[in-house]
C-alpha cells in the first residue's frame, strides 16, 4: 500500500510538472508574438510616416521642365548650346544646373529668362548632351538629353555689305562683308580675310555676321579686285580708286 501511494504521488507530480512547463511555454510564446507584433507594427508605422512625409514634400513642390533643342554645328566653328529651365511655363532664374557634353560637366546658373549656355568647338560627330536640375526646397528634379551633330564643313557665303564702293588714293576707307550659313543666318565671331592692292586684312564678324575692314590703297587710280575668303567661301569685288 505504501509503495502504491508513493507511485501515485510521483505520478501526480509528473503530471503537474508537465502542465506547468506547458503553461510556461505557451505564455513565453505569446509574449514573443506580442513583442514581435508590437515591434513590427511600430516599424511599419514609422516607415509609413516617413513615406507620407516624402509624399507631402513632393506634393508641396512645383514641378520643373528643363529643355533644349537638338542642334547642328560645324567643325572649328565657335558655337554655343543653350538649355531652358521653367516651372508651369514660367522661367526659373538663378537656379544651378548641370550640362554634360563630351564627358565634360559644366555647372551653370540660369539667367532671368531661365536659360544657361555653354560654348563649344568640337570635331565632327554626333554627341549626346545631358542636362539636369537637382531641385531645391521649392522645385522638383528634372533632366533631359538632346543630340548635337557636328558636321565636317561649315557651308557659308560672303555677301558684300556695301555695293557701291569708291576709294580715294592714300586714304583709309571702310569696307564691309556679311558672313552667313546655308540657312542665311549670320555667322558671328569668325575671322574673314580680304586682299586688295597687294595687302591682306583680317577682321572678325560681329553678332550680325558683319566684318568691317579699314583699308588703304596706295596705288594708281583705276579699278582693282578685292578678294575676300572664309574657309571655302570666296567672293571678289571690283573697287575703283580715284584721286
Amino acid at each position: 500500500m505504501v509503495v502504491n501511494m508513493k507511485n501515485k504521488i510521483f505520478f501526480c507530480f509528473i503530471i503537474l510538472l508537465t502542465l506547468f512547463l506547458s503553461i510556461s511555454a505557451i505564455s513565453a510564446s505569446e509574449n514573443m508574438t506580442c513583442d514581435n507584433l508590437t515591434s513590427t507594427d511600430g516599424n511599419e508605422v514609422l516607415a509609413n510616416e516617413t513615406d507620407l512625409d516624402n509624399i507631402e514634400d513632393v506634393e508641396n513642390k512645383s514641378s520643373t521642365d528643363i529643355v533644349a533643342n537638338d542642334k547642328v554645328s560645324y567643325v572649328d566653328y565657335n558655337d554655343e548650346f543653350a538649355v531652358t529651365l521653367n516651372s508651369n511655363g514660367s522661367a526659373l532664374a538663378n537656379k544651378n544646373i548641370k550640362i554634360i557634353l563630351n564627358n565634360v560637366t559644366y555647372n551653370k546658373t540660369t539667367d532671368s529668362n531661365g536659360q544657361a549656355s555653354i560654348n563649344f568647338k568640337l570635331k565632327a560627330g554626333i554627341y549626346t548632351v545631358s542636362y539636369s536640375f537637382d531641385g531645391d526646397e521649392n522645385y522638383t528634379f528634372s533632366n533631359g538629353t538632346s543630340t548635337l551633330t557636328v558636321k565636317s564643313d561649315l557651308v557659308t557665303s560672303l555677301n558684300v555689305y556695301d555695293e557701291d564702293i569708291t576709294y580715294r588714293e592714300g586714304l583709309k576707307s571702310m569696307f564691309q562683308l556679311k558672313l552667313v550659313d546655308i540657312y542665311g543666318r549670320a555667322v558671328s565671331n569668325q575671322k574673314v580675310t580680304i586682299k586688295v592692292g597687294g595687302k591682306t586684312y583680317s577682321a572678325k564678324t560681329n553678332s550680325k555676321g558683319i566684318a568691317t575692314f579699314k583699308i588703304k590703297v596706295n596705288s594708281k587710280t583705276g579699278k582693282f579686285t578685292l578678294t575676300a575668303t572664309y574657309g571655302s567661301a570666296k567672293i571678289s569685288k571690283k573697287i575703283t580708286v580715284k584721286k
